[in-house]
C-alpha cells in the first residue's frame, strides 16, 4: 500500500513539474535570405537588361556595378531599361536660429538670460531614375486599406505638419535669417534615353538629402564660424559621396519594379530561458539548429533541401501544439511560443499553404487570433504575387553567383506578432 502511494506520488510529481515553475522565454536572433517580389511580370526567357548613366555626376560612379538580380545584362536590345541621371547639387542657404535661455538658482530665481546662436543648411544632389520596359503590374486588392481613410490620414498628418512650421515660425524665441550659400551650385540636365523604343514606365526621383547643423555658440559670430570650419567639408564629402548613395537607391528602385532583389530577413525566435517543462532542451536545441540551418540558406539556390532539413524541428513544436492546451493557462505560453515559432519558420521556408492551413486552425483562439488573422493577410497576399509570376518560392535558384553578403539588404527584426510569418 505504502508502494502504491509512493509510486502514485513519484506518478504526480513527473506530470506536475512541468508547471511547478513559471516558463520564461527569450526571443534568439536568427536570419534568412530570400527574394523581394518584382511589382512587374516579364517571362524568364526575356529577362534582359542594360544600364545608363547620365548628367554631371556620372563620372563618379560605374554602371557596371549595379545588376537587376534575376536577369541577363546585355549590351544591345535589352527588354528593359533603365537610366540614372545625376545631374546637379545644391549647397543650400543656411539659416541661422536662435533661442533665449535662461539660468536659475536653487530657489527658482532667473540669474542670467542670455540668446544661443547656431546655423542650419540643407544639401541635395539631384538624381533621377528612369525606367523603360513592358508594362504587366502585381495587383492586388484584396484586404487592402481603405484609400479613403489612409487619405484621411496623410491629411491629418500634412495638417499637423502645417501647424508645427506655424507654430515655429510664431515662436517669439526662435528667429531665422538665409545667409550666403557654402558653395557654388550646379544644374545641368536632367534626361532619359534617347532614341529608344521601349515605354517610359516610371520616372521615379532618387535625390539625396542631408542635413547639417553648427554648434550652439553664444554669438552669430562663433556660430558661423563653427558652421565655415565644420560644416562646409561636411557638405563637400557629401558632395563627393551622393552620386553613389543615388545610384544604389535607382538600382534598388530598378529592381523593385523588375528584379528579384535580395532580402537578408532577420527575426526572433523563441527560446526558453527558464522553467521546468519536459521538452526544454529539445526545443532550445531546435531553436538553435533553426538558427544555423535557416542562415545557410540563401536567395539564389533551391529551397527544397532546406524544407526537408527543418522538417523534424516543425514536427517538434507541431507535437508542442498538440501536446500544450491553450486552455489552459500555464500551458497556453508554452503552446503560443510553439505557435509563433512554427509561423515565423514556414513563412521563411516558403511554406506558405502550410501557414494559411494552421492559422486557420487556430483562427478562432482568442490568444491567437491577432496572428493568425495578420498571417492570413499576409500570406494570401504572397501565394497571390507568386502565383501571378509563375513561381512556387521566393528563391530564385542561379548558377551565377550575384553578390556577396554585404550587398545583400538587411530587413528589420521580425516576430510573428508583428510580421505574420513574413
Amino acid at each position: 500500500m505504502a508502494r502504491t502511494i509512493f509510486t502514485l506520488a513519484i506518478l504526480f510529481f513527473l506530470t506536475t513539474t512541468s508547471y511547478s515553475q513559471k516558463v520564461k522565454f527569450d526571443k534568439i536572433r536568427c536570419s534568412a535570405q530570400k527574394c523581394n517580389l518584382p511589382i512587374q511580370r516579364v517571362a524568364p526567357e526575356n529577362r534582359t537588361y542594360s544600364i545608363e548613366k547620365k548628367g554631371l555626376y556620372s563620372h563618379y560612379i560605374d554602371p557596371q556595378a549595379g545588376r537587376l538580380y534575376g536577369w541577363e545584362r546585355v549590351n544591345s536590345n535589352p527588354q528593359v531599361y533603365g537610366v540614372v541621371s545625376l545631374y546637379g547639387f545644391s549647397f543650400g542657404r543656411a539659416n541661422v536660429k536662435s533661442q533665449k535661455k535662461e539660468k536659475k538658482d536653487k530657489e527658482g530665481n532667473v540669474t542670467e538670460t542670455y540668446t544661443e546662436y547656431w546655423y542650419e543648411v540643407t544639401s541635395k544632389g539631384r538624381a533621377t531614375l528612369y525606367v523603360y520596359g513592358p508594362q504587366d503590374p502585381f495587383n492586388y486588392k484584396k484586404n487592402e486599406k481603405d484609400p479613403s481613410k489612409q487619405s484621411k490620414r496623410e491629411k491629418e498628418r500634412a495638417e499637423a505638419d502645417a501647424a508645427a512650421a506655424e507654430a515655429e515660425a510664431n515662436n517669439p524665441f526662435l528667429k531665422d535669417v538665409d545667409v550666403e550659400p557654402a558653395g557654388d551650385d550646379e544644374e545641368g540636365v536632367d534626361e532619359g534615353a534617347a532614341n529608344i523604343e521601349l515605354e517610359l514606365v516610371k520616372r521615379v526621383n532618387i535625390d539625396q538629402v542631408q542635413s547639417f547643423r553648427s554648434a550652439k555658440k553664444r554669438s552669430k559670430k562663433a556660430a558661423y564660424e563653427d558652421l565655415n570650419n565644420n560644416i562646409r567639408d561636411e557638405q563637400y564629402n557629401f558632395k563627393e559621396a551622393y552620386p553613389a548613395a543615388a545610384f544604389r537607391d535607382g538600382m534598388r528602385r530598378f529592381n523593385n519594379e523588375y528584379g528579384f532583389r535580395p532580402i537578408k530577413s532577420n527575426f526572433l525566435l523563441q527560446n526558453i530561458k527558464s522553467g521546468d517543462i519536459r521538452e526544454v532542451d529539445v526545443w532550445n536545441d531546435a531553436v538553435d539548429a533553426s538558427k544555423k540551418i535557416m542562415s545557410s540558406l540563401r536567395f539564389n539556390t533551391d529551397i527544397t533541401q532546406t524544407q526537408e532539413d527543418m522538417k523534424p524541428i516543425l514536427d517538434f513544436f507541431q507535437s508542442i501544439m498538440s501536446k500544450y492546451s491553450m486552455e489552459d493557462k500555464k500551458e497556453r505560453k508554452v503552446a503560443k511560443a510553439a505557435f509563433e515559432n512554427i509561423v515565423l519558420l514556414q513563412g521563411y521556408l516558403d511554406m506558405h499553404a502550410e501557414n494559411l492551413a494552421l492559422s486557420n486552425k487556430y483562427i478562432d483562439d482568442k490568444k491567437l487570433d491577432k496572428i493568425c488573422k495578420k498571417t492570413i493577410r499576409k500570406t494570401e497576399r504572397t501565394m497571390a504575387h507568386l502565383e501571378f509570376l509563375n513561381m512556387t518560392s521566393r528563391h530564385v535558384p542561379s548558377s551565377v553567383d550575384e553578390g556577396e553578403d554585404e550587398d545583400i539588404e538587411e530587413e528589420e527584426i521580425g516576430i510573428a506578432d508583428d510580421e505574420g510569418g513574413e
